[in-house]
């Protein structure tokens, strides 16, 4: 929701939240350097047309997954969890802070699995066009070093989702000065299980009231090999044990592959 929510996609697309469909409307295109400027202003100038269309109950462009579950009767962000709020903006076009913030770093991964693409994966067009994509070209020890972490002092949620968010080292960083001003907050990261969680990373998490890393996986042993190139599952089961203090989820999708293919870059 507008007024409490604010995602950043890996292109520096600024949205209401990262549910919000990419093929209807982009708000904003921002580079990620500027992260202050869209905390300071995304609550008004960016997102005004959303935030009027919604207190007319008017069919917002890019809320049509969470309008097409509230015609079926299912849960949508905004009436399962922002019901109460938006009713307060109706009645006395409440000021809210921000509580909800998703952060998309970038494409850098280390995977070049099936299901994905160059957005999301710097590594995939590797495999599959024959040439390494560059990396979105983010300063993160800059970024976060000068961000003002006073924007974020309301936070209730963070969501870090990539490429892949444990590559980038400068994570740790932006949890520890995070930590100083809100650790009142979950934390939940999407990773693909390949990367051990670093000792900087884990211990800049401690902090938090509540961590959640959410591990995506297509397959297990052979197929996922060959589903997620080039992982190997024996090491993704390793890797779990470094993520043992915190709360796991695990989403798998099984895709039905014959048999395990072996994949290498195209020259």
């Amino acid at each position: 929701m507008p007024w409490i929510s604010l995602g950043v996609r890996n292109k520096g697309e600024v949205v209401p939240c990262m549910s919000f469909d990419f093929n209807d409307q982009v708000v904003c295109k921002s580079p990620h350097n500027e992260l202050n400027h869209i905390l300071e202003t995304g609550f008004s100038n960016l997102l005004t047309d959303i935030k009027n269309k919604m207190l007319k109950n008017e069919y917002v462009d890019g809320c049509s997954q969470c309008m097409r579950n509230e015609n079926f009767s299912l849960k949508s962000y905004v009436n399962d969890r922002h019901k109460d709020e938006l009713q307060k903006i109706k009645n006395n076009n409440s000021i809210l802070p921000l509580k909800y913030l998703s952060l998309g770093l970038g494409n850098k991964c280390n995977l070049a699995c099936l299901s994905c693409g160059e957005q999301g994966s710097d590594t995939w067009s590797l495999y599959h066009l024959g040439h390494k994509s560059r990396p979105f070209p983010y300063d993160y020890y800059d970024i976060f070093k000068n961000l003002n972490y006073s924007h974020l002092k309301n936070l209730e949620e963070i969501l870090i989702s990539g490429g892949e968010p444990l590559l980038y080292d400068e994570l740790a960083m932006f949890f520890e000065h995070l930590s100083h001003i809100n650790n009142n907050l979950r934390v939940r990261i999407f990773t693909n299980g390949t990367i051990k969680l670093s000792s900087p990373l884990s211990k800049s998490l401690e902090n938090f009231k509540s961590v959640t890393f959410h591990l995506s996986i297509d397959h297990i042993a052979e197929k996922n090999n060959a589903l997620r190139y080039p992982s190997r599952w024996e090491s993704i089961e390793q890797n779990l044990s470094s993520f043992s203090k915190f709360e796991i989820n695990i989403y798998l999708s099984l895709i039905h592959i014959s048999e395990p293919t072996r994949r290498t870059p195209i020259s």
